[in-house]
């Protein structure tokens, strides 16, 4: 059954989590206005999102951004995991010349 999983391989895995934090996620910036869509297409992608697409959603919040909500439920399972994310970084234009190595 694992091997039917998105992501279930560790170098699978590591690609998805440098795919993620390469993602520019500046307070304020495109990329900060970007990721969620960003992360809805990637969780659309598995299976359970696609047999249960009213379990994901984007919600506009303030000046452009959004915010993403999914649940991942199971009939057969009756304990629930809550998981919160907070993406966007700060600013770094004080580092000047050396922005690019912020990160």
């Amino acid at each position: 059954m694992m091997e039917n999983r998105k992501w279930s391989a560790p170098k699978d895995l590591e690609n998805l989590l440098c795919e993620l934090v390469s993602w520019n996620s500046e307070t304020f910036s495109e990329g900060e206005k970007s990721f969620p869509d960003k992360t809805h297409a990637k969780l659309r992608a598995l299976a359970h999102f696609q047999e249960h697409p009213d379990r994901i959603s984007l919600h506009q919040a303030d000046l452009g951004r959004a915010y993403l909500t999914a649940l991942y439920k199971r009939d057969d399972i009756k304990q629930t995991v809550v998981l919160i994310s907070h993406f966007d970084t700060v600013q770094t234009e004080e580092y000047g010349e050396l922005q690019p190595l912020a990160y």
